[in-house]
Formats: C-alpha cells, sequence, structure tokens
C-alpha cells in the first residue's frame, strides 16, 4: 500500500519576543484517500466514517460553512471530491491522480488535528501540488496552497501570507513559509513563522515510515494515549507558560480584517468565509459578507 504512519518528532523554537523552545513525539497517518476502503477492509481498528479506535470522518475535513449548511450538499462528499472541487476552484483544470493526507485522524471518539498536509500527483505519480489544512482551537480551518511552482527537488516550499489566529501570542498578519519535504521512508515537514520579516516561530516535523497495521496500531495506542486531547492540553499548557513569560497577547477578536480565507468561522469574525462561488461554501450569499480566499 502506499498508505503508512508515520513516528514522529515534533520541534517549537520561539525566537522572539522571548525565546522559548518546545519538544514533543506523536504520530501521524499517510492515507492513499483511493486505498481508505481496502485499509477498513483489513485492520481491525480503523474504519471510516463510523465509531472504532482509529475513525477517519470525511467530514472532519475542508469544511463547508456549518451555518446554513444543506444535507446532501458538499459535507456529504467523500473528502478527494470536496479536495478536487477546491483545487478547479484554484484554477487546477485537471483533477490529481495519488492524493496522500498526512493527518491525525479520531482516536478514541476524540479529534484534534492542528495540521493536516495533503499531496497530490498527477496520473504519472509526479507531484502536482500540496494543500496544508491548518485548525485552530477555535475549530477554524484554513487551508493553503502550495502551486506547482512550489516544488522542488524534496517537496513544495513556498512562503505566504498568513491571515489566520493559529496562536494569541502570534499576530494575524504575519507569513508562513512551507517547506514540506514529500512522504517516504521519512517525512521532513517545516513551517517558518515571519512578522515584519523576521523569523518569529520554527516548527519542524520530522517522522519515519511505519507499517499501517493492527499491531502497530494497537501499540501506538499505548504508546501514545489519547494523543489527540495529549496535544491539545500541550498547547494549552504552553500558551500558559508563554502568558507566565509575558509575551505580548492577542485577543481573536483583534484585526478581523486579516483574518479570511477561512472556513467555519468563528461568531467574532465578518467577511472571513470563502468567497461566493467557493465549491465549499453552502452558505446563503446574504448572511455573511465574504473576503476573498
Amino acid at each position: 500500500m502506499n498508505s503508512s504512519l508515520y513516528e514522529c518528532r515534533l520541534l517549537h523554537h520561539r525566537f522572539a519576543p522571548k525565546e522559548h523552545l518546545f519538544r514533543n513525539r506523536l504520530y501521524f497517518f499517510c492515507l492513499d484517500l483511493d486505498e481508505l476502503a481496502p485499509i477498513e477492509a483489513a485492520l481491525v481498528l480503523f474504519s471510516r466514517n463510523r465509531p472504532n479506535l482509529y475513525e477517519f470522518r470525511d467530514k472532519d475535513y475542508l469544511p463547508i460553512s456549518e451555518a446554513g449548511a444543506e444535507k446532501n450538499e458538499s459535507s456529504e462528499l467523500p473528502l478527494r471530491s470536496r479536495l478536487t472541487a477546491y483545487l478547479a476552484f484554484r484554477g487546477f483544470t485537471t483533477p490529481p491522480g495519488k492524493i496522500l493526507l498526512v493527518t491525525i485522524p479520531r482516536i478514541a471518539g476524540h479529534h484534534f488535528n492542528p495540521v493536516s498536509f495533503y499531496y497530490c500527483y498527477d496520473r504519472n505519480g509526479v507531484p502536482l501540488c500540496a494543500v496544508a489544512e491548518v485548525t485552530n482551537t477555535f475549530r477554524e480551518v484554513k487551508p493553503y496552497l502550495l502551486p506547482p511552482s512550489a516544488l522542488n527537488d524534496r517537496g513544495f516550499a513556498i512562503r505566504l501570507p498568513k491571515f489566520f489566529y493559529v496562536s494569541p501570542f502570534a499576530r494575524t498578519d504575519g507569513e508562513f513559509h512551507f517547506d514540506l519535504g514529500l512522504p517516504g521512508e521519512e517525512l521532513v515537514c517545516r513551517i517558518n513563522e515571519y512578522e515584519d520579516n523576521r523569523l518569529k516561530l520554527h516548527t519542524v516535523l520530522t517522522g519515519v515510515r511505519q507499517d499501517l497495521n493492527d499491531a502497530k496500531l494497537a501499540w501506538f495506542a499505548l504508546k501514545y494515549p489519547v494523543m489527540g486531547l495529549q496535544v491539545l492540553l500541550q498547547i494549552h499548557l504552553k500558551a500558559f507558560k508563554l502568558y507566565r513569560m509575558q509575551v505580548p497577547f492577542f485577543r481573536k477578536a483583534e484585526n478581523p480584517e486579516s483574518q479570511k480565507g477561512l472556513y467555519r468561522p468563528h461568531r467574532s469574525l465578518v467577511g472571513a468565509g470563502p468567497p461566493p462561488g467557493s465549491p465549499l461554501r453552502r452558505q446563503p450569499e446574504s448572511s455573511v459578507k465574504q473576503g476573498p480566499l
């Protein structure tokens, strides 16, 4: 199978306004979206869209605006179909062939996944593009497209406007530099955050490929119990430490004009959602004034 697991080390290194280092260990799934059915058939501990120890729920990814969402609309489509629609909206005329999703699914019913990476290949197996889907603790989601022009000999790298509230200790008008290595025997993904063209936060995820089987899933469940909940708890503990260090704090409602292109925008925002015509948007046009993607 193309699908696998990656046991990873995560490093957060904050440089400004005060230095702070944070390390963690966790694991990610790397799922070929065309292999979900055979994976579910082969594994006891993994299911798609039904309860299990590990649950892959299509609706957990690339969500439409939930207010006014109609049943059987795009929220009910398989993830591959929604990602293909998103890429078409961004100008891709040919649908991708293989799609690998590096993510953390629901574990024991709990789901919190700060970032997922989609690697899209053409029908000949040549890397086409990548999408980094970032989620914050307000359940807002923002996809960042890494186009074909971002392809290099390792994967995809590009610097993009942030326009997203990820941390109360970072401004929303900065930039992300994504450097996403292609999944292989190793996985290396770097995200650098800049403010005023100065590096503020360095994040790197490095992992080693593991076979996707029930034995490994059972072992990881014991080694990393309720991992999604642990990640959420660690985020809040880290935030408390930064608060105690008197790092400047920015509230969610500040600068709403620089929080845009979001899916599932928080009620404090106006004009943050996807633009009219987006295939992932099924909200009445009059309910929210939309901003650019």
